[in-house]
């Protein structure tokens, strides 16, 4: 019986994931992710602040997520340095909620935050901006400490709220409400604008600074949607390098996945993000966004990508959308039924990843990068590329033979010829396809090459190129993206003579190539007439020219 054997072109992908983040001190605490506060996935690196204790010396918790605490005292006990702040997140309970808050040395700070607390007493300093604060079960009292209000809101649903102790309330509160309780100043000094109050029992403070009286249903509306609280900014750009999760990162705080977001600055992506429809995310020139491994950027409105993203970025918009893909390292198309329509040119460094919908390159750039790290390659499920793409592959030790195989269609000989000299021009090509249906007894006289630079690269077949570098070297070929199923013929043809090296017998050699640009798994390949096949398939190690 005679047997065909096959030599199968396998591109082997190197793919490297970097992730980078800012390490935070020992006493430094900052929220991740929504959830309970004492579980570590809710903080930076599983790092827990352990409230069963007091806040101590030159500790700072910040806190910009829904963070639930259960039946817990906050107490803050340490210096000048010492701070819990709430900054575009929430601080509540669950049922029966928190318990005290107790500021003996420190800050408390919420800015555009919702907090709740049974009961409150400040000896040092707390400070409310744009924020919903409500005291449920118990008084909020300011004794010798100083509270500073902006535009925030103070809801004491069963309790007094009292300044007292020579203590100090300033700014600005533009609601707050008593239902059960009075406002009292003793000895103290009450500068703060009320603008709407309901206070149902007596009012000690000056009653100027009270400006207009509301219902009891006005009060209940009001702080039903907590109306003081900005959690979500419609726009929000980077002041610094840092990590996206500290507010203190953006000009107007924490952006929400309705909010503009302009990167100036080198950001690491250190929490899964969504930009819904209608919304933008924009990169500087020069800009990095590194998404750390894990996390996902999802964008549902548009891309502008002036710089760099290292990570996963996921594209799902539900209509046909035109944006800047720029270069990135991994992104999933899933559009099922529409259309993205690139704007400029487009760099995938890693992984493009074709869920659904379409992507047009509109005849701008469009490449699957390669270097001496990395190669990127296609995942082809239910979407396609509508235009060209520019394919790369990176050879390493260059000098000498190499098999190369077309991942796209319509390209030609002379896409290989503008980064490997061909040689055509002295008549003697140094590229060669192998014709297995030559009757020579010499493996030689199978090597034919093609007629000229304009003939078309042929998905399936293996070509043998000469690279006449001993540095590495990358090659490209453009055209649309070769996908789905490729019945490619062997053959087996008897020599009509004795071979001059009888270990070096024709018969049966096919020369394929791998028609996609992607690796693909032997396994997976189905012989037909497998028996008629020799159980082998042989690569070209270019570094033992073996």
């Amino acid at each position: 019986m005679n047997f065909s054997k096959i030599s199968l072109q396998l591109i082997a992908f190197t793919i490297l994931l970097v992730s980078s983040f800012t390490l935070v001190t020992a006493q430094t605490y900052q929220t991740v992710a929504d959830g309970n506060w004492q579980s570590q996935g809710t903080w930076l690196n599983g790092n827990k602040p352990n409230i069963n204790n007091k806040i101590g010396n030159n500790v700072h918790i910040l806190i910009s997520h829904d963070v639930t605490l259960q039946g817990k005292d906050v107490e803050i006990n340490g210096n000048n340095n010492t701070l819990l702040e709430i900054n575009g997140g929430k601080l509540h309970g669950n049922g029966s909620g928190m318990k005290k808050l107790i500021i003996l040395d420190g800050t408390f700070k919420a800015i555009n935050a919702e907090v709740e607390f049974e009961s409150v007493e400040n000896y040092d300093k707390l400070e409310l901006e744009s924020s919903c604060m409500t005291v449920f079960n118990g008084d909020f009292i300011n004794d010798g400490g100083d509270c500073t209000f902006t535009s925030a809101c103070l809801n004491v649903t069963n309790g007094n709220v009292g300044n007292i102790g020579n203590a100090t309330m300033t700014g600005t509160i533009s609601a707050l409400n008593i239902p059960n309780g009075n406002a009292a100043n003793t000895s103290s000094v009450w500068n703060t604008i009320t603008n709407d109050f309901h206070v149902s029992g007596s009012i000690t403070a000056p009653i100027a600074n009270f400006t207009t009286s509301q219902t009891s249903a006005w009060m209940n509306a009001h702080f039903a949607t907590c109306q003081c609280s900005v959690i979500i900014p419609s726009n929000s750009a980077s002041n610094k390098t840092g990590l996206w999760s500290d507010p203190t990162l953006w000009t107007n705080g924490l952006p929400g996945a309705d909010t503009d977001i302009q990167l100036n600055n080198d950001v690491t992506l250190d929490v899964d993000h969504t930009v819904n429809d209608g919304k933008t995310i924009s990169l500087g020139s020069g800009v990095t966004l590194t998404i750390q491994s894990g996390k996902l950027l999802t964008i549902s409105g548009i891309l502008q990508n002036d710089g760099t993203i290292d990570g996963q970025v996921k594209i799902q918009n539900n209509s046909n959308v035109t944006m800047d893909l720029g270069d990135i390292s991994t992104l999933e198309l899933s559009m099922p039924g529409n259309t993205l329509t690139t704007s400029a040119s487009s760099i995938i460094t890693n992984k493009l990843k074709l869920t659904d919908g379409t992507i047009n390159t509109n005849n701008n750039s469009f490449t699957l990068q390669a270097d001496q790290n990395k190669t990127a390659l296609v995942e082809q499920l239910n979407g396609t590329v509508s235009g060209d793409v520019t394919v790369q592959q990176y050879f390493n030790n260059s000098d000498g033979h190499h098999f190369l195989s077309t991942p796209v269609s319509g390209a030609t000989l002379q896409e290989l010829n503008d980064d490997i000299n061909l040689n055509y021009s002295a008549g003697v090509p140094n590229i060669y396809m192998y014709d297995e249906t030559d009757p020579s007894p010499d493996y030689g006289d199978g090597w034919v090459s093609p007629s000229s630079l304009n003939s078309g690269l042929t998905a399936g077949v293996g070509y043998t190129s000469w690279f006449p570098t001993t540095g590495g070297m990358t090659v490209d070929i453009t055209g649309a993206l070769q996908n789905g199923s490729y019945s490619i013929p062997l053959t087996y043809t008897p020599s009509n003579g004795t071979p001059p090296d009888p270990n070096s017998i024709p018969e049966g050699w096919n020369f394929i190539g791998n028609p996609y640009p992607s690796p693909i798994n032997a396994d997976m390949i189905q012989m037909l007439g497998a028996q008629n096949l020799a159980n082998s398939i042989y690569i070209l190690d270019a570094t033992s020219n073996n």
